[in-house]
């Protein structure tokens, strides 16, 4: 029975670091991808979900994060779409929470360019005139070429779009934002 020499195990050792040097940081960009698209989905959707609650019950429908009851501004806190009827950003006993949505990312974080609106208010048309803005999902790892940006116009359209254009500039309406 024949076992292996030290220059064999040394050969095999020095292929497979450099092997899993190479493989690695690509492996890292392809995780930090899935996140980014991952977070912006969820995003997505629990806006499109606080629209369409709009359109179909003919109220204004609101979406933040809550603490103790309270709209704040940290947006990887669950989020809660309720109709605010007394619009103080509050949920009220008399309020309902018709769903909460986990958005907490242990890989990235979030940045809005309207950082003093802690909410995102659609009307019963679906209108979000006074809530349009850009959020912004950075990986934790800094990585612009996989950070998302989320655009919610006047009309209340939700788009979702890469950060960097194919130049790899930022594009012009994400502006104060960037990963740095």
């Amino acid at each position: 029975m024949r076992g292996f020499t030290l220059i064999e195990l040394i050969v095999a050792t020095a292929i497979t670091a450099i092997m899993l040097s190479v493989g690695v940081p690509g492996f890292k960009n392809i995780m930090d991808g899935h996140k980014a698209r991952i977070s912006i989905s969820t995003l997505r959707q629990t806006l499109q979900k606080t629209r369409n609650l709009a359109l179909q019950k003919g109220q204004y429908a609101l979406v933040c994060p809550l603490e103790n009851k309270r709209c704040v501004g940290d947006w990887s806190l669950p989020l809660s779409i309720f109709n605010d009827i007394n619009s103080n950003l509050t949920l009220d006993d008399n309020e309902q929470l018709h769903i909460q949505v986990s958005n907490q990312s242990n890989y990235g974080y979030w940045q809005k360019k309207r950082v003093k609106q802690n909410y995102i208010k659609f009307s019963p048309l679906g209108h979000a005139y006074g809530s349009a803005t850009t959020f912004l999902y950075c990986p934790n790892s800094k990585n612009e070429k996989v950070a998302k940006q989320l655009v919610i116009n006047f009309q209340g359209r939700i788009r979702t779009n890469s950060y960097l254009n194919s130049n790899g500039i930022p594009y012009a309406n994400v502006a104060p934002l960037n990963c740095d």
